[in-house]
């Protein structure tokens, strides 16, 4: 598991952590997203795509509950709040622990 908190910069923590993706050396990473910079020069969507081709499920995170991105992708969704992500590999365990969690129908507006 990996949890980047580094003040704005998460974007490029994930970044610099690619090779960790690729080779599937991390399970679950959580990370920041929101309006400063970086993040407001890249794309959620983009990111959860990436994730996405290395068959990580990404989700936003709320109080007791998730919301997925993979697959179901809303254009209102990049809206550069700030906000917590999860990304999980979808064979792990971590996968279907959260699955409970998961809003089947998101509104932005229950985020």
């Amino acid at each position: 598991m990996l949890v980047i908190d580094t003040e704005g910069n998460d974007y490029l923590v994930l970044q610099g952590s690619k090779h960790l993706f690729a080779h599937r050396l991390v399970r679950l990473v959580a990370f920041e997203y929101h309006e400063y910079p970086p993040w407001d020069k890249y794309s959620l969507r983009q990111t959860v795509d990436w994730f996405d081709s290395m068959d990580y499920d990404c989700f936003f995170q709320g109080r007791g509950r998730i919301w997925q991105l993979t697959r179901c992708w809303d254009a209102q969704y990049e809206f550069h709040g700030w906000s917590n992500v999860q990304c999980v590999l979808r064979d792990d365990p971590w996968f279907l622990a959260l699955q409970p969690f998961v809003v089947q129908h998101a509104h932005l507006a229950s985020i």
